[in-house]
């Protein structure tokens, strides 16, 4: 269809201009500081489970990626942020070349475009959810390899294909978890290898993932429940739900960013046309393959139903009971993310029709040696469609951009670092919000100061303040919250093996003029942003204390 010389470059290309585009920003200097993903100086890779880690530690070879590009000094944002957009995009082109073999490279293109640059992708990126998005980037190499294992089986093949799968669960537990629907999936679409080489995949899976599995069953599972579901459910509620969810909307954080359906009054229409091409897709996959047409049709629709979650009522019921009954369900307390795999069969259904157009626009037999204006015509209009759709991600409105810390968050670093100690952070707030950096984050502290730190880690979402289980946090808690809390400041620091305390002067900051009051705290540093405190207290350089947690 197309006449391009050599299709792969001119694709990559063009989602590599696309990555750029949405990664120009972070070109200055600065860090990357979202609400739940702190890019700043330093990088925390942790391999092995622990009280202070909420989760699992599947995406331990994630941060290790992420702290190998912080090697490149200031561009590593850019080149993370620029990596996962062109990932996503290039990656679900080269699926759909594989998977919707006759299809043009034009259309491989819009597709992969579909897939990278939309109101999702946009809302989870600017929320930090970096993760979910690396694991979308490695699905369709998951279809890939299954392509290549069913056309040639072999033990390679199979070993790849099982390697992909545990890749995914490197990158999203949530990722992982979709997987139950999309291996099941691309196995009705792409065919059926052999049993013996899916047991390999499957044995090469498990053995991979098996140094962060073992660790994670052998905890408790988080403590999620009905309030979970509340706090985190898909908006709006009711019967346009599913509505919303279809068109890539969803997410139950709402206000703090431009989205791309913001200020268009019929923004619905916007997808009209996308929607158009899913529908005309899906029966030109009926005409060709039946089994296949069925199986993305119900990818799509069972994904809108799990991301509607308990916002719709029809749907409410049984997401409840897989909430809980379903062991692991509960990591899907904020159903919205099963959009993930709504928008994987789009790709896919869209592919045919869009390819159709292309053949409209540019017939084969219209001549190989003219200009195929009315293609690159129909083809620039399609991309941008979907450019207008996921505006925003383009446009960015101040949502991506390099924050640098304030001088005096440097002057407070160098001073613990001349007397190394842990470093207690407050106010206690696990996502806080600066006025240099305009939208709330996580706490930086453990990314930004060279000392180890004991810093918040309750949510604050809704109802729900805290569901750590962390020791450390429940003492600092009782410091703060409990009733002549105060007075145990002291010995809390002393079984913490803490002679640093930190206030950020953000937030409710002013409460905690009470530490002035300590009779072992005194002021090493005050500036316009923060203020450190000293605690003198004794040796702890062997674990001592009352919680038995001294620094070795």
């Amino acid at each position: 269809m197309s006449r391009v010389t050599d299709p792969s470059r001119s694709s990559a290309a063009v989602h590599a201009g696309f990555g750029v585009l949405v990664a120009a920003p972070l070109l200055r200097p600065g860090s990357l500081l979202l609400l739940d993903f702190v890019y700043g100086p330093d990088v925390v890779v942790r391999w092995n489970q622990a009280p202070s880690v909420q989760g699992p530690v599947n995406h331990a070879p994630l941060q290790a990626l992420l702290w190998l590009l912080r090697m490149t000094g200031p561009p590593a944002a850019f080149l993370f942020v620029f990596l996962l957009i062109f990932g996503m995009g290039y990656a679900m082109n080269r699926a759909i070349a594989r998977v919707v073999p006759q299809t043009g490279n034009a259309t491989r293109i819009v597709c992969g475009l579909l897939y990278a640059v939309n109101p999702f992708t946009y809302t989870r990126l600017v929320h930090g959810h970096v993760g979910l998005l690396a694991g979308m980037a490695v699905v369709p190499l998951l279809a890939i390899a299954l392509v290549r294992l069913k056309e040639y089986p072999s033990a390679g093949r199979a070993l790849v294909f099982g390697s992909t799968i545990a890749i995914v669960g490197f990158t999203s537990i949530h990722m992982a978890a979709m997987l139950v629907l999309l291996v099941p999936a691309l196995l009705v679409i792409v065919g059926r290898p052999g049993a013996r080489w899916l047991a390999i995949s499957a044995g090469a899976a498990l053995v991979l993932s098996s140094w962060w599995l073992t660790q994670w069953v052998s905890t408790p599972p988080p403590p999620f429940g009905a309030d979970d579901l509340t706090a985190f459910a898909t908006v709006p509620a009711g019967a346009s739900a599913p509505g919303h969810v279809a068109a890539l909307y969803g997410f139950w954080r709402v206000g703090e960013f431009v989205l791309p359906r913001d200020g268009v009054r019929a923004w619905p229409l916007t997808f009209a046309p996308i929607a158009v091409a899913i529908v005309w897709g899906f029966i030109y996959w009926w005409t060709m393959r039946r089994r296949a047409a069925v199986t993305l049709a119900a990818l799509a629709i069972l994904g809108i139903a799990l991301a509607s979650g308990t916002s719709f009522p029809p749907t409410a019921g049984t997401f409840r009971w897989l909430y809980t009954t379903v062991p692991g369900f509960t990591v899907f307390r904020e159903p919205q993310k099963w959009v993930a795999v709504v928008l994987f069969s789009y790709a896919l259904l869209a592919a045919p029709a869009v390819d159709r157009l292309a053949r409209f626009a540019d017939p084969p037999e219209s001549g190989s040696h003219r200009f195929p204006t009315a293609l690159v015509a129909a083809m620039l209009a399609c991309i941008g469609l979907i450019a207008f759709y996921g505006r925003s991600m383009i446009l960015n409105f101040d949502a991506l951009r390099p924050v640098r810390f304030p001088a005096d968050w440097h002057t407070a670093n160098d001073t613990m670092r001349r007397e190394e100690s842990r470093a207690l952070i407050f106010p206690w707030h696990l996502y806080i919000t600066f006025p240099w950096t305009g939208n709330r984050i996580a706490n930086p502290a453990e990314t930004f100061f060279d000392v180890p730190v004991v810093a918040s880690d309750s949510i604050e979402v809704g109802s729900i303040r805290t569901q750590s289980r962390n020791p450390e946090s429940h003492a600092v808690e009782r410091v703060v919250f409990d009733d002549g809390g105060h007075d145990l400041l002291d010995e809390t620091l002393a079984g913490l093996c803490t002679r640093w305390v930190v206030l950020y002067k953000t937030a409710d900051w002013e409460t905690y003029a009470w530490l002035d009051s300590s009779p072992i705290l005194t002021r090493a540093f005050d500036g316009p942003t923060i203020r450190l405190y000293r605690a003198a207290i004794p040796d702890c350089t062997k674990p001592s204390g009352r919680f038995g947690l001294g620094i070795p």
